[in-house]
């Protein structure tokens, strides 16, 4: 017969196997757990994977659209380079014509006024010699003819300085606008003489400009105040200088630093309305006939565009009956441009 076990190692087995199953239940809500664990972190992850999928696809269809946008966008670069090509063939083949158009107008003048000094010299040779043996008729036209001919070679001249100064080619130099005005003087002196007139200058200074385009705005500014004054009054002209600063704007940058200088030519002539203050530095607008005021009808024309030669601008007021006031402004630095006289200020 086999070995009966005692009562106490009964007891003492069966307590072993009860801790042992107490451990094994331990260790298996142990692993139920750590299983819980994992289950729910590969959930986690699953959700994570999904949201990480939706951003590819996300980033992907971006990529996409930016793929699509930055090919309009480089045909639409392409389309802007194409016109910036197509401007500047433009713009160059402009610049070629208006040279041949500046050259042709020299060489026309150049060519009329050679005829037009054989007329002026022949009829003056006529008269000289034949005058006593022509009718008064005859006397009358050759007057004419005469007349006729000096004031065209008036206007050649007038469209030679037009076309010289359109030409683009300034000198600008630190000058003495005192210097320039003595010298118009000199060559207005009869007919300030002639009518009386007096000349006043006021803290004229210096000014970085082309003496001989400017010499040209003065001439003309001044022989207009002459020509245009009233019967019977001494013509009486002013011409000042101030110094001007332009008001701080967004279309002036660094406008605080942009300084201009205004000059002023004022008279007591017959004056213009106010209405016709553009229409008289168009080219042949006259305001008056040519019999009652001759002149060439050119000379305003030639003035503004010197000015905008300068990069500045010329404005004109004027009343009626009670003179005019003709103001340059112009940049103290003629590398500067003037975008509007309203952004002036004194």
């Amino acid at each position: 017969m086999g070995r009966k076990l005692s009562y106490k190692t009964l007891i003492e087995t069966n307590e072993r196997l009860m801790a042992q199953k107490v451990e094994l239940e331990c260790l298996v809500a142990d692993l139920i757990k750590t299983n819980k664990s994992v289950i729910a972190k590969r959930n986690q992850q699953g959700k994570q994977l999904s949201k990480v999928k939706l951003q590819c696809e996300k980033l992907i269809s971006d990529n996409s659209v930016k793929d699509k946008k930055a090919k309009e966008q480089a045909l639409v670069i392409s389309g802007i380079q194409n016109k910036f090509r197509l401007q500047h063939s433009k713009v160059n083949e402009l610049t070629k014509q208006n040279n041949q158009l500046l050259s042709f107008t020299e060489m026309t003048t150049q060519e009329i006024g050679e005829p037009l000094r054989k007329i002026q010299v022949f009829t003056y040779r006529i008269r000289k010699t034949e005058n006593a043996r022509l009718e008064s008729e005859s006397q009358r036209l050759l007057e004419r003819v005469r007349s006729s001919t000096s004031r065209m070679q008036q206007l050649v001249s007038a469209l030679q300085v037009y076309t010289r100064s359109s030409s683009g080619e300034q000198k600008f130099i630190h000058t003495d606008l005192k210097t320039i005005l003595n010298d118009v003087k000199k060559e207005l002196q009869p007919e300030i003489h002639s009518r009386k007139a007096s000349i006043r200058i006021k803290d004229i200074g210096f000014a970085v400009v082309d003496p001989i385009q400017f010499k040209h705005v003065f001439y003309n500014l001044i022989s207009n105040a002459l020509k245009f004054s009233r019967p019977g009054l001494s013509p009486k002209i002013l011409i000042a200088r101030s110094r001007l600063r332009a008001k701080k704007n967004e279309d002036l940058p660094n406008a605080g630093n942009r300084e201009f200088i205004k000059i002023s030519v004022q008279d007591n002539g017959i004056g213009f309305s106010a209405e016709h203050s553009e229409k008289i530095f168009e080219p042949f607008q006259r305001l008056h006939g040519n019999d009652e005021y001759p002149g060439t009808g050119v000379g305003l024309t030639i003035v503004k565009k010197i000015v905008e030669n300068h990069r500045g601008v010329i404005i004109a007021n004027s009343e009626e009956d009670k003179g005019s006031d003709f103001q340059i402004i112009i940049p103290l630095r003629p590398e500067l441009k003037i975008v509007g006289e309203k952004l002036l200020t004194d």
